[in-house]
């Protein structure tokens, strides 16, 4: 009789060798990557349900990219528009309008990138944001320069304090001025050394050299701030007729502006103690300052002369000071500059501002007499301050 096969069905006639119950084996554990893997499987194969997970995330994330890029337009708006036209009537402001306004800007280095991953449409707004900085708040200027029709007056205007040695002189010899506005001066007898071809006078730190006869000099004592004087008014002869001058600078806000940035800011602000007096005191001051630039230029908008305000008044060209002094006057940067003009820092260690100035605080100032022909800022220099110029005429 030949051989049975021994197969798997073999097994089955036999009860007692077949294991009719085997143990069912334990399920195998799931670790956190096994979810996370099951989840972005899940998710990967959603992408072809319009309502799976993949498109409702990818809806999620554009819409947070449209509130966060919104959200910074309408912040930086916000901003700029206070600074503009609120600026020292809150400490808090007065801090960051002297902080250099590349910085507003910083914020799209992390949108941009966003915006070009997840919506790329929305990485207009880094043209847009630049558009609102550089053009319209940093004030970029073009404007077409004027030929004299009949006789011009170049002035030049310069703070030599801390000059860090650098001679005016290159920027004179470009602009050739008639006259010469010099703030933190006071040397009276040097620069008659050094110009020996002009007249000059001075009074305080206030000096003027001119190639037209200086008459009078006298302080302004209508508009004081803190008691100090900050403007100087100059008398000159030009082409047969008499127009006025007026020096003017304003201390610096540098230790203010220290003091805001530091601790007793953050809790005089909330105004506890001692600290709300010196907030108040702070406070008090910064209006000071606006108050006495509305009145020194109220007063020389009603010089019945042909007159100048000229000099370092230490705010920028934006805030309440600066648009209290340009409602009386006309800024002849602004009416016929180019470009930012900025005049301080000279120099500076900052990036964002390719190591040079972010702020324009010193300036010429004409009443309604005078037509403003030209405006000009020394392109280089590494003096404290850079230099500024006009040349006017005087209106038909």
């Amino acid at each position: 009789m030949g051989s049975i096969p021994i197969t798997r069905s073999t097994f089955s006639l036999f009860p007692v060798l077949n294991d009719s119950n085997p143990k069912e084996e334990p399920p195998a554990v799931r670790t956190p990557l096994d979810r996370v893997l099951d989840f972005l499987e899940s998710f990967w194969k959603s992408r072809k349900q319009s309502d799976g997970i993949y498109h409702r995330l990818i809806r999620w994330c554009r819409l947070g990219v449209i509130i966060l890029n919104v959200s910074y337009l309408l912040a930086l708006c916000l901003v700029l528009l206070l600074l503009e036209f609120y600026g020292e009537r809150n400490l808090t402001l007065c801090l960051l309008l002297y902080l250099p306004p590349q910085g507003w800007l910083l914020p799209l280095a992390a949108l941009v990138p966003i915006n070009l991953l997840i919506h790329p449409r929305w990485a207009l707004v880094a043209p847009v944001s630049a558009l609102i900085v550089i053009g319209i708040y940093m004030d970029w200027q073009w404007r077409n320069w004027e030929t004299p029709e009949g006789s011009s007056l170049v002035v030049m205007s310069n703070n030599v304090g801390q000059n860090n040695k650098q001679s005016m002189r290159p920027f004179m010899a470009d602009v050739n001025p008639s006259i010469v506005v010099l703030q933190e001066a006071g040397r009276k007898g040097a620069f008659e050394r050094d110009y020996p071809d002009w007249n000059v006078d001075a009074h305080g730190e206030f000096t003027l050299l001119s190639r037209h006869p200086i008459l009078e000099v006298r302080p302004i004592n209508e508009a004081l701030y803190e008691d100090q004087t900050v403007a100087v008014r100059f008398l000159i002869e030009w082409e047969n007729q008499k127009i006025a001058i007026y020096n003017t600078h304003f201390p610096s806000p540098r230790d203010q502006l220290k003091a805001l940035a530091g601790k007793p800011l953050a809790l005089g602000l909330i105004g506890f103690g001692p600290l709300k007096e010196k907030r108040i005191a702070y406070h008090e001051s910064w209006l000071a300052r606006v108050e006495t630039a509305d009145a020194l230029a109220a007063i020389v908008s009603s010089d019945p002369l042909p007159s100048l305000l000229v000099g370092d008044l230490n705010f920028p060209n934006h805030g309440a000071g600066y648009h209290r002094a340009s409602e009386h006057l006309t800024d002849c940067f602004e009416e016929k500059g180019r470009g930012f003009g900025f005049t301080f820092p000279g120099t500076s260690r900052n990036p964002l501002t390719g190591f040079g100035p972010w702020m324009r605080i010193d300036y010429i100032f004409c009443n309604s007499k005078w037509n403003t022909l030209k405006a000009v800022s020394e392109k280089d220099r590494t003096s404290q301050h850079r230099a500024i110029s006009a040349s006017l005429e005087l209106s038909p």
